[in-house]
């Protein structure tokens, strides 16, 4: 029967396909039948559909230098993308940015989060979209100095920030988040723990909680160990423990993964839960439990998702950069 498993899987995979090149890529998402991703020297936001046609030059995550320092993120939701800038000093300067395709006016400043470099202050450790939710992660991290003057630091709060049109709506996060992912009008959460440390060390706790959009829990799932990443659809959550992804029903969970996964890259869509070791990009049937690989990317696959049967990510090679598909049954 896992030999069926295997080889029904496998015959439902197609090669991988080029779908863009052009410069050094940064971020991509996918979000339905279409893409958005940031290249080049000036990191230039761009969106699209997967298949071609019009391409929208939607601004920049580096507007003032062409500054190159750090790693911008992003997230899109049907037409409107969401990214970072970042700008350094003595603080870490992360300024969110959104845009939609077809719109006339530019990119909107739309949130101005700061920390001092790898200690407090605001960190946005996620984003995330799917249809017509757009949102990021406001997690607050705080320092206190000891009785011998040692300082330590500690996740203390966070919000879960909506995006609808180019305005901003917070709403209380019920936690530290750190990690994200959404499906439609939820949100599944995991939060840091609040345990001090001598730096800023974000280490998750061994809990999701699923959220609708004004901040109401509708459920919570109690982990075997901390998730290094979640990913929601409307039938389960796909969280990756250790290097194995477990599948929860219902807060149950009904699957378990092989070994096989060891970046922090994960996304699901229907029975199908995506994510990579090094290059190499495994897929997992979430009914079955089996995994298998279905393609091996040229460069460090970047902003791994899944839409329907079709799997996308970005990669670099010698340099240049381009976003690959492949197709899943």
């Amino acid at each position: 029967m896992l030999g069926a498993a295997f080889s029904a899987l496998a015959l439902l995979v197609s090669s991988p396909h080029t779908v863009w090149t052009g410069p050094g890529a940064q971020a991509f998402a996918l979000d339905g039948s279409r893409m958005a991703w940031i290249s080049g020297a000036c990191r230039t936001v761009r969106l699209r559909t997967v298949s071609g046609g019009k391409t929208w030059n939607l601004g920049s995550a580096s507007r003032t230098e062409c500054d190159t320092r750090g790693t911008p993120i992003i997230a899109l939701a049907g037409k409107r993308a969401l990214w970072t800038e970042l700008t350094f000093g003595n603080f870490t300067y992360t300024y969110l940015l959104t845009r939609a395709a077809g719109e006339k006016s530019p990119a909107k400043q739309i949130d101005y989060l700061v920390h001092e470099n790898d200690l407090d202050g605001e960190w946005i450790p996620a984003m995330a979209g799917d249809g017509s939710t757009l949102v990021y992660l406001d997690l607050l991290v705080n320092g206190k100095t000891l009785p011998d003057d040692s300082d330590v630091y500690f996740a203390d709060s966070g919000s879960l920030r909506r995006v609808v049109g180019r305005k901003r709506r917070i709403v209380n996060a019920q936690g530290p988040p750190l990690r994200l992912s959404v499906a439609g009008s939820h949100a599944a959460v995991v939060y840091a723990d609040r345990t001090p440390h001598q730096s800023v060390v974000l280490r998750a706790t061994n809990e999701i909680r699923i959220l609708d959009l004004h901040g109401t829990v509708l459920s919570t799932i109690a982990t075997t160990g901390a998730p290094r990443a979640v990913a929601l659809t409307p039938s389960y959550v796909a969280a990756l423990i250790g290097n194995r992804v477990a599948v929860y029903r219902n807060g149950t969970v009904t699957r378990t993964s092989a070994p096989v996964f060891a970046g922090t890259d994960l996304d699901a869509s229907g029975r199908t839960v995506v994510g990579r070791a090094g290059r190499a990009i495994w897929a997992l049937d979430a009914t079955t439990g089996t995994a298998r690989r279905i393609a091996t990317a040229a460069g460090t696959p970047i902003g791994l998702s899944i839409e329907g049967h079709t799997v996308a990510w970005a990669e670099n090679v010698h340099g240049h950069g381009r976003i690959r598909t492949v197709s899943v049954g």
